[in-house]
């Protein structure tokens, strides 16, 4: 993981505890992720979820060791102690959307890292009131249980590959995944 995986604040734009991270990880690793997350569609280790149009898998063993790679920035960029919760890759079909909604518990953190994001349009994330597109090697941290998010519907060909951080404050009693 580069050392610039700094949180930077977008103006206004940005919610309170919300922050984006650019360069999350070296080049070389992304385009190994990339490549592995392409992959992966096209086997059946994924699960398809009709509700988000999306195919997933949870706690996939490479994104477990970005998981483990990511939280002490995360915990530095909160300003406390976190603990992970779980992960998960999605890579959205056509016509996905993801219906507002809050995270649960286990959530309290998330950190999106943008995977892969190719084709016309922007498909951002819908967050407190704003529009928050990412690019490659982007994430946005954010307090996923308190604040409402959701996306429209994804443009036409668009291809969008994400990985999903979940921390917990570190006196989180309750079950991880």
């Amino acid at each position: 993981m580069t050392n610039r995986m700094e949180p930077e604040r977008r103006g206004e734009r940005l919610p309170v505890d919300t922050h984006i991270f650019r360069e999350v990880l070296d080049r070389a690793l992304l385009e190994s992720l990339q490549l592995y997350v392409r992959e992966l569609t096209r086997s059946s280790l994924m699960r398809w979820e009709e509700w988000a149009q999306r195919l997933v898998r949870h706690n996939d063993p490479f994104v477990v060791l970005l998981h483990e790679r990511v939280t002490p920035r995360v915990a530095e960029a909160l300003g406390h102690p976190v603990k992970r919760s779980y992960c998960f890759l999605a890579a959205y079909g056509e016509r996905a959307t993801l219906p507002r909604h809050r995270d649960r518990p286990q959530c309290k953190y998330t950190l999106d890292l943008c995977i892969e994001d190719r084709g016309a349009g922007a498909w951002p994330l819908q967050i407190d009131g704003r529009q928050i597109a990412l690019s490659p090697n982007e994430a946005l941290l954010y307090p996923g249980c308190e604040l409402e998010h959701h996306r429209d519907e994804k443009p036409e060909g668009k291809i969008s590959h994400l990985a999903f951080f979940h921390f917990v404050d570190v006196d989180f009693e309750g079950p991880l995944d």
